[in-house]
């Protein structure tokens, strides 16, 4: 089967991420192989974490959303960009040597919160790579995304010659950054262009950043947006789940 990469939220785990999906997951079995990973660096755990997942640890983030809990390569943007793709390119051969080379393409790549930021970055920066002959983002061409309450905007993972003064992007070894700290993205344009599948709750404190990442960092008509009415999580409940079922299966297409 075909191979999605999975991307947790900051400050929990692939453990807490499988589980959250598992709904999502389950009628997918058939169309896809799921694959979770942990992020880089160690973390506190998230917001409202510990009240169903206190003995789940411990907790991981792939940038630093607490002041207290530095990167392991601190506010190095280059080390902290190749920390994290070296996370990716590791699954990515682990995977490649348990099948001995006969399991299904990598074709999708998955993140609720900030791996959706962090995934919405890696399709850019894929294409970026690409236009200049050069392989994907961990050696693979990620085909699509499924972004779960992704905020804008995007984090650079490379090119670093034009990125330093860049108005619209983060940088990965930055310290908290305030969402969209530098205005509107109505200018930018450095754009994802894969098909990807937005989905975020209506009740989400968030939602205008995670729409703001639709209308400011894809291409016109490469992005579906899915609202469900819900907070900051995953969506559970069956009607809100075939919905986002249907939407991966479109967007995968």
């Amino acid at each position: 089967l075909p191979k999605i990469l999975c991307l947790h939220g900051g400050g929990t785990n692939a453990a807490i991420f499988h589980r959250q999906m598992r709904c999502i997951i389950r009628s997918l079995s058939s169309h896809f192989t799921f694959v979770f990973v942990d992020a880089p660096h160690p973390s506190p755990a998230g917001p409202d974490v510990l009240s169903v997942y206190k003995d789940w640890g411990p907790f991981r983030q792939w940038l630093q959303w607490h002041p207290q809990w530095p990167l392991v390569d601190g506010q190095d943007d280059i080390k902290a960009a190749e920390r994290l793709e070296k996370t990716v390119r590791e699954v990515v051969v682990e995977q490649r040597d348990r099948s001995q080379g006969r399991g299904g393409d990598w074709v999708g790549v998955l993140g609720f919160s900030q791996g959706a930021k962090i995934a919405a970055s890696i399709l850019y920066e894929t294409e970026r790579r690409g236009r200049d002959g050069k392989e994907g983002f961990a050696g693979v061409d990620w085909r699509f995304g499924i972004l779960l309450a992704g905020r804008a905007p995007l984090v650079a993972l490379g090119d670093w010659g034009s990125v330093e003064e860049d108005e619209y992007m983060d940088l990965p070894g930055e310290c908290c950054p305030p969402p969209m700290r530098r205005g509107s993205a109505a200018g930018n344009g450095k754009r994802v262009g894969r098909p990807t599948l937005h989905v975020h709750g209506s009740k989400d404190r968030g939602v205008e950043l995670h729409r703001a990442l639709v209308e400011g960092y894809c291409e016109k008509g490469s992005a579906e947006v899915l609202e469900w009415e819900g907070e900051h999580r995953v969506p559970f409940k069956r009607g809100d789940v075939e919905r986002v079922v249907k939407g991966i299966l479109r967007t995968a297409e």
